[in-house]
C-alpha cells in the first residue's frame, strides 16, 4: 500500500500496480500523474487505484491509443490528450474531479459501458463517447458540460444544477431516459434534444424541484398524443403539454 501526497508532476510511461496492493492519493494532493503508455495503469486490483475522493490531483493520459485497466474505477481530475482512451471497467466509473478531453483526444466509455458517476465538470474539446449505460451527475457544487454531448441515459441529482454549453441529446429512436431527480438543468440558447418518441412518457422521470430551465425538443408521433415538456424558468416549474 502506497499513499502519494503533495504537488508536482510524475512523468512515466506506465505504473505497474503489481508493485502496490493499493495506490492512494491523499486528500488535498494536487500532483499530476502523466502517463503515456498504451496501458498506463496495469495489474490493478479491484479499486487498487484509489483517489479517496480526491478532486484536486490529476491523472493525465497523454499517449496515443490508451486503455485503462478494468480495476481502475475511480479517478480524480482526468485529462485526456493525444488519442483514444478506453475506459476498461464494465461496472462503474467515478469521476471525482473534472473530465478534460483535449482537442484530438477521445473519451471512450462505449466499449465497456460502465455506469459513470460525475461529480464535477465535463470539459469537452475532443470526442466524447458516453456509452449506453447511465451517467449520473451527482455533484454538490454547480456542474457544467462545456459542449454538445449525447447520452443514452442521464440522471441529474444535484440540487446546485447542471448547465450545458451545447445541445444535450438523450437516447435514440427506441431507447433512452432522462431522470430529473434534483436540481435545474439549464440550457441557455441550447436545448435538451430527446430522440425517443415522447408519447409513452418512458423517456422521462422527474421529482419535485427538478426541471429543465430552458428548451426541450421532443420527438412527436404522427398521431395525437399527450407529451410533456418538463420546463420552467430559474425559479418555477411550468410544464407544457
Amino acid at each position: 500500500h502506497s499513499t502519494w501526497a503533495g504537488s508536482g508532476v510524475v512523468n512515466a510511461r506506465y505504473i505497474d500496480m503489481g508493485s502496490f496492493y493499493q495506490l492512494t492519493l491523499a486528500n488535498g494532493a494536487t500532483l499530476s500523474i502523466n502517463l503515456s503508455g498504451n496501458y498506463p495503469l496495469s495489474n490493478v486490483n479491484s479499486d487498487g487505484f484509489n483517489p479517496g475522493g480526491n478532486s484536486t490531483a490529476t491523472l493525465h493520459l497523454s499517449g496515443a491509443a490508451q486503455s485503462l485497466d478494468p480495476g481502475v474505477r475511480r479517478v480524480p481530475n482526468l485529462r485526456l490528450s493525444g488519442g483514444s482512451k478506453t475506459i476498461g471497467s464494465n461496472s462503474q466509473f467515478l469521476l471525482y474531479g473534472n473530465l478534460i478531453v483535449d482537442a484530438g483526444a477521445t473519451f471512450n466509455a462505449a466499449t465497456n459501458n460502465p455506469t459513470v458517476y460525475a461529480y464535477r465538470d465535463l470539459v469537452l474539446n475532443g470526442s466524447f463517447l458516453a456509452g449506453t449505460n447511465w451517467w449520473r451527475f451527482d455533484g454538490t457544487v454547480p456542474q457544467t458540460i462545456s459542449a454538445a454531448a449525447t447520452f443514452r441515459n442521464l440522471v441529474l441529482n444535484n440540487a446546485q444544477g447542471l448547465t450545458v454549453g451545447g445541445n444535450l441529446t438523450i437516447g435514440n429512436a427506441s431507447d433512452g431516459r432522462l431522470e430529473l431527480t434534483s436540481g435545474r438543468l439549464t440550457t441557455g440558447v441550447n436545448a435538451v434534444v430527446v430522440l425517443r418518441a415522447c408519447q409513452s412518457g418512458a423517456w422521462l422521470g422527474r421529482s419535485v424541484g427538478a426541471w429543465v430551465n430552458g428548451q426541450v425538443r421532443l420527438a412527436l408521433p404522427n398521431s395525437a398524443s399527450n407529451c410533456v415538456y418538463p420546463i420552467g424558468d430559474q425559479n418555477n416549474y411550468a410544464p407544457l403539454t
